[in-house]
């Protein structure tokens, strides 16, 4: 188990600014990019971003959403799309 890549994601929601970021930090990633899968629904369960896959291909990434009207619910790593332990 010592060879899956772990993967840490925080999230933030600046409401003035209509911007939502997850933030992943990875490490054990031998320099293999993850793909992650995700999609963001609001909170009564609609989808406000379709699916789709962020390539994690550095240790410390950020993936910003603007326009994003209320603190969304991410859907991350959909669909098994990539074999990770999340902290």
């Amino acid at each position: 188990e010592s060879e899956v890549p772990k993967v840490q994601i925080t999230e933030e929601y600046d409401s003035e600014t209509q911007c939502y970021v997850l933030k992943v930090k990875t490490s054990n990633r031998k320099n293999r990019p993850i793909p992650i899968a995700l999609a963001l629904y609001d909170e009564n369960g609609n989808e406000i971003i379709t699916e789709q896959t962020a390539l994690v291909d550095k240790d410390e990434m950020e993936f910003r959403f603007t326009g994003i009207n209320s603190r969304p619910i991410p859907s991350l790593l959909r669909n098994f799309s990539a074999p990770v332990t999340v902290d």
